[in-house]
């Protein structure tokens, strides 16, 4: 592993950094963040990619952190946090694999920037977290993973903290408390898929014998 440790080596005060050319690239872009902020970056050999910037673009303490949390993202890598001050650079792809940050919506504050998050969500209505868990796949991030726990009714996303605050936004609008009807209807439904499913195995045993 590379171990990046860049801290500032003067003593002035500077507001905001202009990119231009000392951000062209991935790798020196972590380098100026890193410069900025104080935090250690650890990635392989293998931090390539190419950033454009407006000219007029600038960066600077305040902007720094969600900057190269989109930029990562973009260029296909996540950052996870190792410490106070240190993180972790991988590509995306073994984002499952890694220990992303653990999330209690309602209690705790998510991040709305493009680092990985894993966030569970507990229904208003536990009836329905098997259908928004399916219907809400095509709208996970390419790395993105959704899964739905019916009993105590509650959705599991890993995902970037941006994408995670927009399906709460949907989240929002469908999910309501249960009405003693929805209630009726959900319990006939679900008598009427274990019936089936009885049945089809049931079947198979038959075809066995």
């Amino acid at each position: 592993m590379k171990t990046i440790a860049l801290f500032l080596l003067f003593t002035i005060n500077v507001s905001a950094i202009a990119a231009g050319k000392s951000c062209s690239k991935l790798e020196s872009c972590v380098q100026l963040v890193s410069n900025i902020t104080g935090e250690k970056y650890t990635y392989n050999n293998e931090l390539k990619g190419a950033v454009k910037l407006t000219k007029n673009f600038k960066i600077n303490k305040k902007n720094a952190d969600d900057f190269i949390s989109e930029i990562l993202y973009l260029n296909g890598f996540a950052r996870i946090k190792n410490g106070e001050d240190s993180w972790s650079i991988i590509n995306a792809r073994d984002i499952r694999y890694s220990p992303t940050p653990l999330f209690e919506y309602g209690k705790d504050e998510i991040p709305e920037n493009n680092d990985y998050a894993l966030v569970s969500i507990k229904l208003k209505n536990p009836y329905i977290v098997s259908e928004v868990s399916r219907n809400f796949r095509p709208f996970m991030s390419r790395y993105g993973r959704i899964i739905d726990i019916r009993d105590p009714g509650v959705i599991v996303i890993n995902d970037t903290g941006s994408n995670i605050h927009r399906l709460i936004s949907l989240i929002k609008i469908i999910d309501k408390a249960p009405t003693k009807d929805d209630i009726k209807k959900y319990e006939e439904r679900e008598r009427k898929r274990i019936e089936r499913s009885e049945s089809i195995k049931k079947a198979k045993e038959d075809e066995n014998d």
